[in-house]
């Protein structure tokens, strides 16, 4: 049975997925029956993500805003500060 891929499929999907072995490419792309894409896709999909690479929101400290009341005379109060 001939493999349903290439040499230049194999050099593709290596030069995307540098981190994976020649057994890791090549056994993607059989399972993805030579659809460079989805060998792409399962390889990455195998890769630990690094933690703490999430961004920091807020990115700064955040300053709660006075609460503050309106009497139906249109007098304005700070309740807290």
């Amino acid at each position: 049975m001939s493999r349903p891929f290439t040499d230049d499929d194999i050099k593709a999907v290596r030069d995307l997925c540098p981190m994976g072995s020649d057994s890791d490419v090549e056994l993607a792309l059989w399972r993805a029956n030579g659809d460079r894409n989805v060998a792409v896709n399962m390889l990455l999909s195998q890769q630990p993500r690094p933690a703490g690479n999430a961004p920091e929101y807020p990115s700064r400290p955040q300053v709660a805003a006075p609460t503050v009341a309106v009497s139906p005379s249109g007098d304005v109060a700070v309740v807290d500060d």
